[in-house]
């Protein structure tokens, strides 16, 4: 008790400090990330010097880490009065979060709430596009009907950017026959390499009903009346499985293309605003 007395006489030798400061020259000891840590994401005990290493120096001066803490800790009361501040929320939220959080709630949010309210839209606007998929893919109809297959689909594809859609054996390295295609000085509307083949709808602002049927002998000839254009390519499938690339946000899925296994086909394109029909059989029992 002697001893306990003494020292609240005397006193401790200097004034309490902090054990951290942001001009340590220590690189664990701060950091310099593009926008502050949440602070949802930062145990209590590590915000002041998350808030440390996150605040802008001034320039050429010598500040202490407690005048820094003074400096945010002012701003927070002139923001809780309703003042103008210069420092952003996200940063004095480090500070003094139930202030800053009763005008900006969701900078208290953590990284994973956020993640989950980012998936949550993403799932919806992702189920809002199958929705409206499904109802284009239900608009749209085979436009010879009189040719029937089992293997055959039909499905609507939007060509916002210009990008193309393909026939591609699914099993080969399409890499060197899509730079053919790329590097064609003029493909058309349909250009194909090796195996694989690309259709080149026009931009429009509707959707293209997609119909590919797949055929064990060559097809009789369509009238071209009603068509813009018909052309020819061949493609190759030395697996034997020609598949058609997703077209549209409902997942219709096209079925084999090559029915009649690995080897050559001939694919026949007949296409109009709005419209694509598609014909492939074995190009050795074309007509």
């Amino acid at each position: 008790m002697a001893v306990a007395l003494l020292l609240m006489v005397v006193g401790p030798e200097c004034r309490p400090h902090l054990t951290y400061t942001w001009q340590s020259d220590e690189l664990m000891e701060c950091w310099a990330p593009s926008q502050p840590p949440r602070v949802a994401d930062i145990p209590v005990h590590e915000r002041n010097r998350a808030y440390m290493c996150s605040v802008s120096k001034p320039s050429g001066l010598q500040v202490s880490d407690r005048e820094l803490l003074g400096r945010g800790w002012a701003a927070c009361a002139r923001f809780a009065a309703g003042e103008q501040v210069k420092a952003r929320p996200a940063l004095l939220a480090l500070l003094c979060p139930q202030v800053i959080g009763r005008r900006y709630p969701d900078l208290l949010l953590s990284s994973a709430q956020i993640d989950r309210q980012q998936a949550e839209k993403e799932d919806i606007a992702r189920r809002q596009r199958e929705r409206e998929a499904r109802e284009e893919d239900a608009r749209c109809r085979d436009p010879w009907p009189a040719l029937r297959t089992r293997f055959q689909a039909t499905a609507s594809y939007y060509d916002w950017d210009s990008q193309p859609y393909g026939i591609y054996d699914a099993e080969a390295d399409n890499e060197e026959d899509s730079a053919a295609i790329w590097n064609a000085e003029s493909p058309g509307i349909l250009a194909a390499s090796g195996q694989l083949a690309m259709i080149f709808t026009p931009t429009q602002d509707w959707a293209t009903c997609v119909t590919a049927k797949a055929l064990r002998s060559a097809p009789p000839h369509l009238r071209r009346k009603g068509w813009d254009q018909v052309v020819e390519a061949d493609i190759v499938s030395e697996s034997g499985h020609l598949v058609m690339q997703t077209l549209s946000a409902s997942k219709v899925r096209f079925p084999n293309l090559a029915r009649s296994g690995p080897g050559s086909y001939r694919l026949r394109l007949y296409t109009r605003p709005g419209v694509d029909l598609i014909l492939i059989y074995p190009a050795r029992r074309a007509a």
